[in-house]
């Protein structure tokens, strides 16, 4: 393949699955090894290593610091740049993941995450095609950027998961890969409307992150001025907010939005309904104050007892939080996106934006205690969707018959009910938080007439490790989706229903079967 030297080009490379990501890490072996890739950022000089994906040479380094260590009065704090060191920093091992509740999921890729989880978490990793140094000085012939925003509902994730590893990428495409831990949570998303808790700073330690691509990625190959973000559920949310938050721009030109984004109601929500959250979490902890006793106060040294461990506020965000993975969601409302995501103004960059065939099953095995779940009756069926609903903070059209377009949806009176009811559930559902919100944005770019694509993922891997009623569920795949199929792929069109379908055996761009529901669920946009 050539290297990817447009943002159209970029968006249409090769597929990435997690069996691939598994196999990423290279063994270093020979007698003659040459010596580890030393660079030199604007901080100082960093160590890496020398690994390779299918024979292929990578440089990676692990756990580059961005941002200072978010600790006493920074705790709800928008980061600070990292401070320059004088020592060779090592980055030959990944650094633990920001705090979270390391809960069981569906997802076997996230029952293995580091549990040595800490609020210092701010650190990078990048992976690149082994650079030489004419053309880092020169400027010629760098390599396209992506930078990964990994998902988990803003709760959990960690860039130490092979889910996120970039070697595969950076080898295939031919493309320098960027990931990196942000915090979560109460430690990233607690918005008390104040300067000491402005809320959404998991999302400047994104941009923090962003900057520091834009100050070093050349020293490691990469093109500073062609830089992609690439994220997935939560994470392409958050690509999607950068598009129209003020301080973001300028820092990437093209994004990859996977299983979500900014219209995703679940992902967003204002300022004022996560006070309500905070307030709550402040009263479980029996803070008279929010802000002053969860360690912001300015000036209070870090051994005062106005500073709860971690584990209090981890503890108190789970007790917050409903039975779902929505507690701390990303706010608007505030400095760094004063306007609702959809009411917002979106850079025009090109933009590619998919979702999985069945988004919706996973969250409603979080909802059941029998696996797989069981419904008595089409209106059992439709009460517990109207509480997922509710949970996300989804609402339902105005002026329309609750369900409207589901009502008649046949269900098979005999041994296949159940499996029809829970399909009802996951369509109903996976449209309205995460399908046709992806549609709708897709739709809005395409007719400011900016290069969109559009895609659906139909294919249950065997990697997924998932029951087999689930189907093909939300983030399941990692896709950067392309002509691997060799097929063509035309930008959407405004007025046109048209996907690229990615199925080894029947790809191929079809209309959108969802079309018709996702008309119910985006007539608010009216």
């Amino acid at each position: 393949m050539r290297p990817a030297r447009t943002a159209a080009t970029l968006l249409g490379w090769a597929v990435l699955s997690l069996v691939a990501a598994a196999a990423a890490h290279g063994a270093e072996g020979g007698a003659a090894r040459p010596p580890a890739p030393l660079v030199l950022t604007r901080e100082g000089r960093v160590l890496g290593l020398r690994t390779s994906f299918e024979g292929r040479p990578l440089h990676a380094f692990y756990g580059v610091p961005y941002a200072r260590p978010p600790l006493g009065r920074l705790r709800f704090l928008p980061p600070v740049a990292a401070a320059p060191w004088r020592h060779v920093w090592s980055a030959r091992r990944f650094k633990g993941p920001c705090m979270q509740h390391l809960e069981e999921l569906y997802y076997p890729v996230h029952l293995k995450m580091l549990q040595n989880a800490s609020e210092d978490c701010l650190y990078l990793n990048v992976w690149t095609a082994v650079p030489d140094q004419h053309q880092i000085t020169s400027g010629a012939n760098l390599k396209p950027v992506v930078v990964i925003l990994h998902g988990g509902g803003f709760s959990i994730g960690n860039t130490g998961s092979l889910l996120y590893d970039g070697s595969a990428l950076a080898a295939l495409g031919n493309v320098t890969v960027v990931s990196m831990n942000f915090r979560l949570g109460v430690f990233g998303f607690l918005d008390a409307m104040n300067r000491q808790a402005p809320g959404n700073v998991g999302l400047l330690d994104q941009r923090m992150a962003l900057l520091w691509v834009r100050r070093n990625i050349q020293a490691f190959g990469g093109d500073p001025e062609k830089v992609t973000l690439l994220g997935l559920s939560s994470g392409a949310a958050s690509g999607g907010l950068h598009m129209a938050a003020p301080q973001s721009r300028g820092l990437f030109y093209a994004a990859i939005l996977e299983g979500g984004g900014p219209l995703c109601d679940a992902f967003v929500e204002p300022s004022r309904q996560s006070l309500q959250r905070a307030n709550h979490l402040a009263g479980l902890l029996s803070c008279s104050r929010m802000g002053a006793e969860l360690g912001n106060r300015p000036g209070q040294a870090s051994s005062s007892s106005f500073y709860r461990p971690a584990e209090d506020l981890l503890w108190a965000q789970e007790r917050v939080a409903s039975s779902s993975l929505r507690s701390f969601v990303a706010t608007y409302g505030n400095s760094f996106f004063p306007k609702s995501p959809w009411k917002a103004k979106y850079l025009l960059v090109p933009l590619l934006i998919g979702t999985s065939s069945n988004e919706g099953s996973p969250f409603i095995a979080r909802r059941c205690s029998d696996q797989p779940p069981r419904m008595g009756n089409r209106s059992e069926a439709l009460k517990l969707v109207s509480g997922l609903l509710e949970t996300y903070n989804i609402p339902l059209p105005p002026g329309r018959p609750p369900m409207e377009p589901y009502l008649e949806t046949p269900t098979d009176p005999g041994g296949q009910q159940q499996e029809d009811l829970r399909r009802l559930v996951a369509d109903v559902f996976g449209d309205a938080a995460l399908h046709c919100p992806c549609r709708l944005f897709a739709e809005r770019h395409a007719k400011a007439n900016h290069p969109v694509f559009v895609y659906k993922f139909c294919y249950a891997t065997s990697s997924l490790y998932v029951p087999e009623w689930m189907g093909v569920p939300h983030s399941s795949t990692f896709w950067v989706p392309g002509d691997f199929i060799g097929k063509p792929w035309a930008p959407l069109s405004s007025g046109t229903s048209l996907a690229m379908h990615l199925h080894p055996d029947q790809a191929g761009v079809r209309n959108d079967e969802r079309l018709a529901y996702c008309h119910y669920w985006n007539a608010r946009d009216a």
